[in-house]
C-alpha cells in the first residue's frame, strides 16, 4: 500500500448507551476512538449478500482499505462525509498485520 494512496480521512467511534430518560427511550452516543482522523482509501461498491430465499444479508456500500490497527473491530462506527457506517466485515489482507480492508454499510436507523 503507498502513502499516496490514502486520500481520505474516516472517524472511528464507540456506540456508547447512555442511560434511559425519563420516558423510557434510550439514546445512543458515540464516542471517538483515536480522537483524530485516519487516512484511508475509499471503493464506492453497492453488492447485496442474499440467502437463498433472496433475504438479504449484507448490504455493503463502501470498501476502506487503511492501514493495520489492532483497535479496530466490528463493533465501532465509521463516519465519512457526515454519514455513519457499521462495520460488517473486515479482512487482515493475509494476517500480516499491514493492511485492513473493511466492509461497511450505512446505518438503517433513523436515530443516528
Amino acid at each position: 500500500m503507498r502513502a499516496g494512496s490514502l486520500n481520505k480521512y474516516l472517524n472511528f467511534f464507540k456506540k456508547a448507551e447512555a442511560p434511559r430518560n425519563s420516558i423510557g427511550e434510550s439514546t445512543v452516543s458515540f464516542e471517538d476512538v483515536f480522537n483524530q482522523k485516519v487516512p484511508v482509501s475509499i471503493r464506492d461498491v453497492q453488492t447485496t449478500e442474499k440467502y437463498f430465499d433472496n433475504s438479504v444479508l449484507a448490504k455493503t456500500e463502501l470498501i476502506i482499505s487503511m492501514r493495520y490497527n489492532s483497535m479496530i473491530n466490528e463493533d465501532l462506527v465509521v463516519e465519512f462525509e457526515n454519514r455513519k457506517y457499521e462495520i460488517i466485515k473486515i479482512n487482515n489482507i493475509y494476517a500480516q498485520n499491514k493492511q485492513l480492508l473493511i466492509a461497511v454499510k450505512g446505518f438503517d436507523f433513523e436515530w443516528i
